[in-house]
């Protein structure tokens, strides 16, 4: 029997900060794609892709993976965590990864689902001031970013730096016991309200219970939102289709048709999700209306200098300014 043999090298990558992963096979890249529903055009678009993913806890590494086998060629993995036991229940790393750093784990399997990809490993956290790899060194001609993160600190970081290189970008993730969840894409420039927007201006649903986290010591001991694998793959499965979606906007793709500035945010409810936060019924999927861009985001609305003005000395602007003083 046919069995294809994939040998995975790990180089440094140019100034020593982080590394880069490839893999040498004998496989025919045109029979693992065979079965494609992409035409040969989309698939080299999306081999000369390049994501950024934030985090890969049980969301993350199941969209790298799902990625990865869609036909997206370049990935850059971002997480300072390493596998523990309780990951190995919602992850794509298993028992034999436990102890190993995520980046290493989940990269290793997405080059045995597809041999092609080039996945560079950013085993820091880019938003603490020591990490030796800055966001803006990791998001250089990206051309869409993944915020796959259960820190809201952290999503508000990628949000704000993501708008100001104008990288679209990819906030998702599951509510209290992954009974539903949600994603929102961001197009900077385009009117799409940011996440900063959508949490100033929107509440999300309130915790259930506490969650006792008292022996709490690193970041890693904060085990996030538990539910069933199948419960976090009706999100990510969901949210992979968006991606893929944004990363084929200007083509014939049906997939980009999906992706439209006034409706960014999705609202995902799972098989329990009756009569929680937004959703009436099992499986309710929709698209949330959102009042915005807020006035006032910081983060994707233009300074405006003269609000505080008087109406008498604002009338005195000439109008290829009065953009700037519009309530």
């Amino acid at each position: 029997m046919y069995k294809p043999v994939v040998r995975i090298r790990k180089q440094p990558l140019p100034g020593g900060l982080g590394w880069c992963k490839t893999a040498w096979t004998n496989v025919s890249t045109a029979a693992l794609y065979s079965r494609t529903p992409f035409s040969p055009h989309i698939l080299e678009r999306l081999r000369m892709a390049q994501v950024v993913l934030f985090g890969l806890g049980s969301g993350g590494s199941k969209l790298a993976l799902n990625l990865t086998q869609a036909g997206v060629g370049r990935f850059r993995l971002v997480d300072p965590a390493r596998v523990q036991l309780h990951n190995c229940t919602r992850h794509v790393a298993s028992l034999r990864d436990v102890g190993r750093r995520k980046v290493d784990a989940v990269s290793d399997v997405m080059l045995l689902h597809n041999p092609t990809v080039e996945v560079e490993l950013y085993p820091w956290d880019v938003f603490d001031p020591e990490s030796p790899v800055k966001p803006e060194a990791v998001l250089l001609e990206a051309d869409l970013a993944i915020a796959a993160t259960d820190r809201t600190a952290v999503q508000l970081a990628i949000n704000t730096w993501t708008w100001r290189l104008g990288v679209p970008a990819i906030f998702g993730g599951c509510y209290d016991g992954a009974r539903g969840g949600e994603v929102l894409f961001t197009l900077p420039g385009e009117g799409t309200p940011c996440l900063s927007c959508l949490r100033g201006g929107m509440e999300g649903p309130e915790r259930q219970g506490p969650f006792d986290y008292s022996a709490a010591q690193r970041a890693e001991d904060f085990q996030g939102e538990p539910g069933l694998s199948a419960a976090v793959d009706l999100i990510t499965d969901v949210e992979t289709q968006i991606a893929l979606g944004v990363l084929l906007r200007d083509t014939d793709s049906p997939l980009g048709a999906l992706i439209t500035p006034q409706y960014n945010f999705l609202l995902i409810g799972g098989a329990l999700a009756t009569n929680y936060y937004r959703f009436k019924r099992p499986f309710h999927i929709f698209w949330q209306p959102l009042n915005g861009p807020r006035y006032d985001c910081h983060v994707c609305q233009p300074v405006r200098l003269y609000d505080e003005l008087p109406a008498s000395v604002a009338q005195e602007v000439p109008p290829e300014f009065q953009v700037l003083i519009e309530r």
